[in-house]
């Protein structure tokens, strides 16, 4: 079987063991190996049915990741996407150079919550940007994979290139009259108003989200609304309705079971205290936010 052969190759020291995940063993290979690799694989009848047998296992792999990305086990999803990044890279790079857009946007659509977590926003900026220039995928495709592209932006500070993004993808949730994808649209474009100070439109854009959300009955939609409007009221100085606004959307978070957004609403709570003068709760509220950022392996936010 594939063990043995493996076991033969660390017997004459080909590969060697590297670490891997709890209960995955991962195996390092030599340079010159992967070279006379390589060149048995364009020796192959058909060497593009193995490539893209590899390029589909990594889609595989970031889509099975995307779920937990903001979930609780989010440390172990990361760590296994950093020990698959060179993988990742060579799909996205094979995608490019085949015009397969469809596959490479997927892929690189469900990791950029990685990426943004783990401090790799210009290079997956890079990547989705490239892939987005590419004919074909489909229309949800390419809506989610625009939202990543402005969220990637936004994480950089750029406002103007996600405008750029969150309003193409907006078109493409109204075209498609998809209501879910709309009310992220919506929500996404929300920040942009914010980060130009007009907290008005924000505010607006937000509970049109919320609106939707409660229509199709999405708890997660109504929770991140929350949160954000909780945000907006600490901005205008309305402390008492953004802290009950964020401990809402903080119970809503923990039951649906999304950290990543736990420890945005906890920042946004400690901050909010904090300018109402309870400094004892917002120290605690500030601890609880780096204590789970720091259980996560994030970067600071």
């Amino acid at each position: 079987g594939p063990l043995d052969g493996l076991g033969a190759l660390l017997d004459h020291s080909l590969l060697r063991q590297g670490e891997g995940g709890p209960g995955e063993p991962r195996f390092l290979m030599l340079e010159t190996i992967r070279e006379y690799a390589s060149e048995r694989l364009e020796a192959e009848e058909d060497p593009e049915r193995t490539l893209r047998r590899h390029v589909e296992w990594v889609l595989g792999v970031a889509e099975e990741a995307e779920p937990h990305l903001m979930a609780e086990d989010q440390a172990a999803w990361m760590d296994r996407l950093e020990r698959e990044h060179d993988n990742v890279r060579t799909a996205l790079r094979w995608a490019i150079d085949n015009g397969e857009s469809e596959i490479g946007l997927r892929t690189a659509a469900a990791i950029w919550r990685f990426s943004q977590q783990r401090g790799h926003l210009s290079e997956a900026r890079r990547w989705i940007e490239d892939l987005l220039r590419l004919p074909g995928a489909t229309p949800s495709v390419r809506f989610r994979a625009l939202s990543a592209a402005g969220g990637l932006a936004y994480w950089q500070m750029d406002a103007p290139g996600a405008r750029v993004h969150y309003e193409q993808a907006l078109r493409i949730a109204r075209g498609t009259g998809d209501r879910r994808a709309e009310m992220e649209g919506v929500y996404n474009i929300s920040f942009l108003s914010e980060i130009a100070g007009d907290y008005a439109a924000s505010a607006r854009l937000l509970e049109e989200s919320k609106a939707i959300a409660h229509e199709i009955g999405d708890r997660q939609g109504m929770a991140q609304a929350e949160g954000s409007l909780g945000w907006l009221y600490m901005l205008t100085g309305d402390y008492d309705r953004s802290i009950e606004a964020e401990e809402a959307a903080i119970d809503a978070f923990r039951d649906l079971g999304n950290r990543f957004q736990v420890i945005d609403a906890l920042a946004a709570l400690g901050q909010a205290y904090r300018l109402r003068g309870d400094h004892d709760l917002a120290r605690a509220r500030y601890l609880d936010t780096l204590s789970m950022l720091q259980e996560s392996g994030s970067l600071p936010m």
